[in-house]
């Protein structure tokens, strides 16, 4: 959020100490410019301003704060402002901490409070002398985020309060060409096993294309075709390329295409053992000795039947469709 702290009498120049939050900035451009944010959008009814203008900021002497309520919601931790108070959770794994496991429980954190006007630095926690004011605020963070659609609060395997639609799920199939799903909204391989299984039926000799990749350049893994071979690829964020290749080729028609992973396990971002299969049989091997932790892109999606970002190898180029028919994709997730 915003504070902006006086440092003159006022005019030109000055610093000012009302509370507000960076959802003002619009609204305060739109009201000095003197322009009413359209109720429609090419057709599309917009959703009303949350922000109010800072203008009133802008005049001589201390104005009282009309912000005066505000939420936040990043990474599972939380925190409701009200007139000069903040009430937040305590992280229960710091972000830099990577390894760490994430939280796992929303109800239950343990809250802070602190007096904004008097303790700027938020050096004094207030929870033990203030009780009843932190207990009101902390129920009421739920009501004010459920206003402002942030609920539900996913702590698994999504972030920033979005849900994950197969968080928890085993068997996942994807029966037509996708693209663009943002990686916490897509199923997870990361530190599990699994087994992709893409039937295809392929319209000509030595057929190259996507099957399934999520990432990009700077991280990620892909499953496709080189010219009739079945290749996997795994980008450990451009330090290592891990490539397991058939020996094998697939003719045109209908097949099975299977990549199967074992993960090692003993903990986050290990290796593990990588088998390909045509129509059941074993057509090549090989070892992929590290894997990403966290994530694989920040900014990259998951793609079926074509990449729609930047290509995870340096073997193909973007957009890379498959040369025939996918049927369908199933991930398999232990």
């Amino acid at each position: 959020f915003f504070l902006f702290r006086r440092a003159g009498p006022g005019g030109r120049g000055a610093l000012r100490s009302q509370f507000h939050h960076v959802i003002d900035i619009f609204p305060t451009i739109a009201d000095a410019a003197g322009i009413e944010p359209p109720q429609t959008l090419n057709g599309v009814t917009q959703q009303s301003l949350d922000g109010i203008s800072m203008l009133y900021t802008l005049s001589r002497g201390r104005q009282p704060d009309r912000r005066r309520e505000q939420y936040f919601l990043m990474w599972d931790n939380m925190a409701l402002y009200r007139d000069g108070w903040l009430a937040s959770s305590r992280p229960e794994s710091m972000p830099w901490l990577v390894t760490n496991p994430r939280p796992t429980r929303v109800i239950g954190r343990e809250w802070e409070l602190y007096n904004l006007d008097s303790d700027f630095s938020q050096s004094r926690n207030l929870a033990a002398t203030e009780p009843a004011r932190l207990s009101e605020m902390a129920d009421d963070f739920f009501e004010v985020a459920a206003r402002n659609n942030a609920l539900p609060i996913h702590r698994l395997e999504g972030i920033e309060g979005r849900p994950a639609m197969f968080a928890g799920m085993s068997h996942v199939r994807l029966t037509m060409e996708a693209s663009g799903m943002p990686e916490f909204a897509a199923p997870s391989i990361r530190n599990r096993s699994y087994r992709l299984s893409a039937q295809v039926d392929l319209t000509q000799d030595a057929a190259s294309g996507m099957l399934i990749t999520q990432g990009g350049r700077f991280g990620g893994w892909g499953f496709y075709l080189d010219r009739g071979r079945p290749v996997f690829v795994y980008n450990l964020a451009s330090l290592e390329r891990y490539e397991i290749r058939s020996a094998e080729l697939v003719g045109p028609g209908p097949h099975l295409l299977e990549a199967e992973f074992d993960y090692d396990g003993g903990g986050l971002g290990k290796g593990g053992s990588l088998v390909l299969r045509i129509d059941g049989r074993e057509v090549g091997s090989g070892r992929i000795e590290r894997t990403l932790l966290r994530r694989h892109s920040i900014d990259e999606s998951m793609d079926v039947g074509h990449d729609s970002g930047t290509p995870v190898s340096e073997a193909y180029a973007v957009p890379f469709r498959l040369e025939g028919a996918l049927n369908h994709v199933d991930m398999q997730l232990r």
